[in-house]
């Protein structure tokens, strides 16, 4: 098990969120890895062909998700890759894009031993 400074989730909030119910809020977060999956490939191709667009979308979509989860550090990256791609654009959009799958393979760590 995780530790409270290394948990991609605050769990108590979480919780929270799925009234107290860890089977539904288990539920709840393996249907975000499954969307996740689709969009992080997704995400690849914008980042690839420099749709900014289509990233602001997707890192926002993801970032209120993960959010609503209370998964902080792929909400926190999500957010940051949003505000690069609609604000800058330019080299940091794809090393953000690498963090943001980054803190998601975390997070699917964490929800495949989540019991």
């Amino acid at each position: 098990m995780t530790t409270t400074e290394t948990c991609p989730v605050h769990l108590d909030e979480g919780l929270h969120r799925a009234g107290d119910d860890r089977e539904f809020f288990r539920e709840l977060l393996q249907m975000f890895a499954e969307e996740a999956s689709s969009q992080v490939e997704r995400l690849g191709k914008a980042v690839e062909s420099g749709d900014l667009q289509q990233v602001v979308r997707i890192a926002h979509c993801l970032k209120g998700a993960a959010s609503n989860l209370a998964a902080g550090p792929v909400s926190e990256a999500a957010l940051e890759l949003e505000t690069a791609a609609r604000d800058r654009g330019g080299d940091e959009i794809a090393p953000l894009a690498r963090r943001l799958e980054e803190q998601l393979e975390v997070l699917y760590a964490f929800i495949r031993e989540f019991e």
